[in-house]
């Protein structure tokens, strides 16, 4: 692993890479080994004592430590024991005859030129090993930050939608706002739970792509860290600003918790029940900007994004769930025509910065994103879509198929 070259391999490295005008600056100078090679940054290499000057070639060394970054997470999945069993010692010679050592492999030379080999070998060699390595462990604590990070901001929100019910303006002195879309189209009372049921599809479409997308746990932690943060945004709308009531059929008035026990426990029933109508949740004041419009948008752009080319049927299924999600809120009455339309806007926006922001690298506000450096440290590239049964199936199940279909 790159983390264990010493002066001599990353010349050897920076050689290889095409870099070999900065050998003498990096080995010879600054004595820089795998480890001090890792951990340079951008900024490092402008300033003293490395003082480079070609931007050009900046970045594309910071580049080509990057693909180091990866291509070290991606031997240390699958590298479970260092030093045991006599596998690792078949491991030594890849072919029959053949005398090119293993560990030849993982020398600077040939690393990012035959790690795909080497990991194939790696994963014949121990297919049915229960250790997990410590990436992957380090990968899953990213999706389960990602995920506290949702809940805490959806327990916010509903902490919010508590205080503004307090709030609502009297539909007597503040009658609803003039809506050219509200105005014009009927109230379909039932409407609303239709959005609900579009929503449940599209979460049930997603759930079956990550299931079978090799890269689930990178989509599931951003989809975690898009959702906490458009909650989190949702969280100071609602609070500065009371719109009144889109119309008189939902008969919403200020409800007065007495104390903030009350409040809480209001909290946990809206939290528990996803603020849903369909789990019996009723709410008022939470209208700037829409909720369900928010979470139906985000699921129907991560099935875009992450569905392959040749699927396309399932990405214009996507979008036709989000569409008519979109209806029924408004055909609900249920919010104002600005409220979806921010809300979608606003969704978008950010799915699209956050991508932007991951594929390419670039400094990302974290007043946005809060954890995005954290959640795609090791991201170095667009996620490709590639697919993959995730459950090992047992090989006398595979000798059982084989005999039947033999029959």
């Amino acid at each position: 692993m790159a983390e264990d070259w010493d002066v001599e391999s990353v010349g050897e490295w920076l050689e290889a890479s095409n870099f070999a005008d900065y050998k003498d600056l990096f080995c010879t100078r600054h004595k820089i080994d795998g480890i001090a090679l890792l951990s340079l940054t951008e900024q490092e290499m402008k300033s003293k004592p490395l003082n480079m000057k070609i931007l050009g070639d900046i970045k594309r060394i910071s580049r080509a430590i990057d693909n180091l970054k990866t291509a070290d997470l991606e031997i240390s999945e699958t590298v479970l024991i260092e030093k045991n069993t006599s596998k690792v010692k078949n491991l030594l010679y890849t072919n029959p005859g053949d005398n090119t050592s293993g560990l030849e492999l993982l020398s600077p030379l040939s690393l990012f030129k035959n790690r795909g080999l080497m990991g194939n070998t790696l994963k014949k060699t121990f297919p049915n090993s229960n250790v997990l390595s410590y990436s992957k462990l380090q990968e899953w604590l990213r999706v389960l930050v990602g995920l506290g990070y949702l809940f805490f901001a959806i327990f916010l929100t509903s902490i919010v939608m508590t205080i503004v019910h307090d709030r609502v303006p009297d539909t007597l002195k503040y009658p609803p706002l003039p809506d050219i879309f509200l105005d014009n189209i009927p109230l379909i009372p039932v409407a609303f739970q239709a959005a609900e049921l579009c929503g449940v599809s599209l979460a049930i479409i997603l759930a079956i792509l990550l299931f079978f997308h090799k890269y689930r746990i990178i989509i599931f932690r951003r989809l975690f860290s898009i959702l906490g943060s458009l909650f989190m945004l949702r969280c100071c709308t609602m609070f500065v600003t009371s719109l009144s009531v889109p119309g008189s059929h939902l008969n919403c008035t200020a409800q007065q918790y007495q104390s903030w026990e009350l409040k809480f426990h209001r909290s946990l029933e809206i939290f528990s029940g996803a603020g849903m109508v369909l789990s019996g949740v009723k709410t008022c004041g939470d209208y700037m900007f829409s909720g369900h419009t928010t979470v139906i948008t985000t699921l129907n752009l991560f099935i875009t994004e992450y569905t392959a080319k040749d699927l396309h049927l399932i990405s214009t299924l996507g979008w036709i769930l989000n569409m008519f999600g979109i209806f029924f809120v408004l055909a609900a009455h249920e919010h104002y025509s600005i409220d979806v339309l921010i809300a979608f806007y606003i969704t978008t926006r950010l799915f699209i910065s956050y991508h932007s922001f991951a594929n390419s690298r670039a400094s990302v506000p974290r007043i946005w994103f809060p954890m995005f450096s954290y959640l795609e440290r090791y991201t170095t590239e667009r996620v490709p879509n590639v697919y993959e049964f995730p459950i090992t199936i047992p090989i006398w199940i595979k000798s059982i198929c084989m005999e039947i279909l033999n029959l």
